[in-house]
C-alpha cells in the first residue's frame, strides 16, 4: 500500500522510454489515425501500468538502483503485428527485445514493484487499441502500408527511461526521468 494513503480506483505506475523524433513523431501521427484512446506519446514500456506496493518514493529508488547497472541499448522496429486476444495493433521489435526483457525482468523480480500482470510482457510499440474485432484487418492493412512508406531510420536507442503516474483514467505524470549507462564499447 502506498504510505500516502489508499490508491485512487485509477492511480498506476508505469516505467517508458519514449521514441526520439522524427520517429516518435511519425509514430504518434499513425496513432491518432488509428483511433482509440492515445494517452501517452509512443513509447516502449518496461514495466507496465501497475499499483505500487510501496511508497513512489521508494519505488523509485529501487528502480533507479537497477537503472545504475543498465546500460543504452538499440531498438529496430519491426512488422504491424496484432495480438489477438485484445486486437490491439502494434509494432515488434526485430532488435533490442532482450535487452528490454531483461530490464523487465529485473524490475518485476523486486517485491515492491511485482504485479501479477494480464499478459506476457513482449517489448512492443502499441499503434492502436481497437474494440471491434471487424476492422482489425483493414485498420492493420492501413498501419502496415503506412510503415511500408516511413522512409528514415526504424532504429532508436533506449538512452533514458521515464516514471510515470495515472492518477485519472487519461491522464499520466511524468514523476522523474533518468538516463541509462553508456557502454563501454560506445
Amino acid at each position: 500500500m502506498n504510505s500516502h494513503g489508499p490508491l485512487t480506483p485509477h492511480e498506476l505506475y508505469a516505467l517508458v522510454s519514449y521514441l526520439p523524433d522524427p520517429l516518435g513523431s511519425f509514430l504518434d501521427a499513425l496513432r491518432s489515425t488509428m483511433g482509440g484512446p492515445q494517452a501517452s506519446p509512443a513509447h516502449l514500456t518496461f514495466l507496465p501500468p501497475r499499483p505500487l506496493r510501496m511508497d513512489p518514493d521508494a519505488a523509485s529508488a529501487i528502480i533507479r538502483d537497477k537503472l545504475r547497472s543498465s546500460v543504452a541499448f538499440d531498438v529496430e522496429l519491426g512488422d504491424v503485428r496484432c495480438f489477438p486476444l485484445t486486437n490491439v495493433l502494434y509494432l515488434g521489435l526485430s532488435e533490442g527485445s532482450l535487452e528490454a526483457r531483461r530490464l523487465h525482468d529485473s524490475l518485476q523480480s523486486e517485491v515492491g514493484l511485482s504485479h501479477v500482470e494480464e499478459f506476457e510482457y513482449r517489448p512492443h510499440i502499441t499503434l492502436s487499441a481497437l474494440v471491434d474485432g471487424s476492422e482489425i484487418e483493414e485498420a492493420r492493412r492501413v498501419a502496415a502500408m503506412a510503415w511500408s512508406r516511413w522512409a528514415l531510420s526504424r532504429r532508436f536507442t533506449v538512452r533514458d527511461v521515464a516514471f510515470l503516474r495515472r492518477s485519472s483514467p487519461q491522464v499520466w505524470e511524468r514523476l522523474w526521468t533518468e538516463p541509462l549507462a553508456v557502454s563501454a564499447a560506445a
